[in-house]
């Protein structure tokens, strides 16, 4: 990320893997049904987790879902499987705070999954083609008891976020409460 991306970003501050620079302000944060969610994926230290303040506020928290085990002992195979087509390779994971350290701090709300494939394609989490249940639109944002993350592809092909206001939404049905 530090050589492809932020050459094109204008940054406030880049937080390390080494868990001392912090990104995200908030104590907490949260999933759609009200649990809390380590801030850990923002500010680094876990799992190797690093994060972004953009200069407008924005939070962006990234980390690695490449295959560390292969034979030439690098990190460039994307085996992490969410589903079908282009959800099958996934190497990175982006979560954006799209307020940054403001409230509410909750996926789904402000909080939002991005994937990064092995073909370079940013896909967004709940897209229609994602089978992992954390991450489809069904199981991972439609119901109260959701965690929240399988909401992102939701709001941007349907252009809402309905799914906190009326339980019956879906790829194949109703894309909005009005409907």
């Amino acid at each position: 990320m530090a050589e492809y991306v932020l050459p094109y970003l204008k940054h406030a501050k880049i937080c390390g893997t080494d868990g001392k620079s912090k990104c995200h302000a908030a104590k907490e944060l949260y999933r759609r049904d009200g649990n809390i969610q380590g801030i850990h994926v923002f500010n680094g230290g876990q799992n190797g987790r690093s994060g972004l303040q953009l200069a407008d506020g924005m939070i962006v928290g990234t980390y690695s879902m490449l295959d560390q085990g292969n034979e030439q002992g690098g990190y460039d195979i994307c085996t992490a499987n969410l589903g079908t087509g282009s959800a099958a390779n996934i190497c990175w994971e982006y979560m954006v705070d799209v307020n940054g350290s403001a409230s509410p701090n909750t996926y789904g709300k402000d909080i939002f999954i991005f994937n990064l494939t092995k073909s370079g394609t940013v896909i967004p989490t709940g897209a229609r083609n994602y089978t992992s249940q954390n991450y489809t639109f069904e199981n991972g944002c439609s119901p109260e008891t959701a965690a929240g993350w399988g909401c992102t592809g939701w709001v941007i092909e349907n252009g809402n976020m309905d799914y906190w206001h009326c339980d019956d939404l879906s790829w194949d049905g109703k894309h909005k409460c009005s409907d």
